[in-house]
């Protein structure tokens, strides 16, 4: 039997929607299939294995003691249920890789690249794929750039934190006035800052699964349909916010493939393996820009990949099944 830890939690601001997405991991994982635990991280970096599982006691460990204890374990894979900072950058990746323990999803570098919304850009845009420009400005030295920053402006714009998920510190704003404030709130969640011009239209989002090298297919699209401009922390996880539409409506056949095979070049692109999400908003004149790529997306009773696999006529737990294979996959290529 395959032996799964789900590993969530962590020190991010993500750190509840991991928990979430983790419990619900844990919960809809076959237990004709697999032997399971629940493995949190703490906010103070202490680990706590939910039961005992092979020669581990339940209990709190340190990062490195479990490391170890988890080194010796065959046939185990790390079910990576963790977002933001520490969990979808590469830095968790790193760690279990350096002890040889098989994880789901992608590797350290794609991690590493997909979690920093400015560089991601930079490898899409390098590639012919739609990305949009914009500009990055750091903490400590940003204001030395102010007059540049406000010469280049055009409004309306957003600011958002370069490496962070949830849309937490995302603002719109439409005035020189605004700017100061939006930039210091996106500051609070990281220490460098990307300005971007605001694209006006509908949103949608498709995930992607497969390893790179081998093949991959793209999830039904789902339309975003906000009551807001941005899409924020409260509209992904506040019932009622935000309507969902999947599979999206009102698109032809061409635009939906078209979404597609964006959100499969992506994922190639940058690297990834497992499930992917790629957020993208068509403007007005008909054109699909893509916002970011999600690696490690949440999976949470709210979240959009679980609704996609739904509407292939399939359930949560068989997306968790498809992950798993893949990460299996993985192990025999390596």
């Amino acid at each position: 039997m395959q032996k799964i830890i789900v590993l969530c939690g962590g020190d991010s601001e993500e750190r509840e929607v991991s928990l979430r997405s983790g419990e619900a991991i844990f919960q809809s994982l076959d237990v004709t299939k697999y032997d399971k635990v629940l493995l949190k991280i703490e906010s103070d970096n202490r680990w706590y294995v939910s039961d005992n599982f092979s020669d581990i006691h339940s209990g709190y460990y340190s990062q490195w003691q479990l490391i170890e204890h988890l080194a010796k374990i065959n046939k185990l894979i790390i079910f990576i249920a963790l977002h933001g900072r520490h969990g979808e950058d590469g830095r968790i990746q790193a760690v279990l890789e350096s002890a040889g323990i098989a994880y789901t999803g992608s590797g350290v570098e794609a991690s590493a690249i997909g979690m920093n919304k400015f560089l991601s850009a930079k490898v899409l845009a390098a590639e012919k794929l739609p990305s949009i420009p914009s500009t990055v400005v750091h903490k400590g030295t940003f204001q030395s750039q102010w007059d540049t920053i406000i010469k280049q402006l055009m409004f309306p714009a957003i600011i958002k934190p370069n490496q962070s998920g949830s849309s937490l510190g995302v603002t719109l704003i439409f005035s020189v006035a605004e700017l100061q404030k939006a930039i210091e709130l996106a500051f609070q969640y990281d220490s460098s800052v990307i300005i971007e011009p605001f694209i006006k239209g509908r949103e949608f989002t498709c995930g992607v699964l497969g390893n790179t090298g081998s093949d991959i297919r793209a999830l039904p699209v789902v339309e975003i349909i906000k009551v807001q401009d941005v899409f924020d922390y409260e509209a992904k996880y506040v019932t009622g916010v935000a309507q969902e539409i999947c599979p999206a409506q009102n698109l032809t056949v061409e635009q939906q493939r078209e979404i597609q095979s964006i959100a499969m070049r992506t994922h190639q692109v940058i690297g990834c393996n497992g499930l992917t999400r790629t957020d993208i908003i068509m403007d007005e004149q008909g054109f699909i820009h893509i916002l970011e790529i999600n690696t490690s997306p949440g999976m949470t009773e709210q979240s959009l990949c679980p609704l996609e696999i739904k509407a292939e006529g399939k359930e949560f737990k068989d997306l968790l099944d498809e992950i798993v294979i893949l990460a299996q996959q993985k192990i025999t290529i390596n």
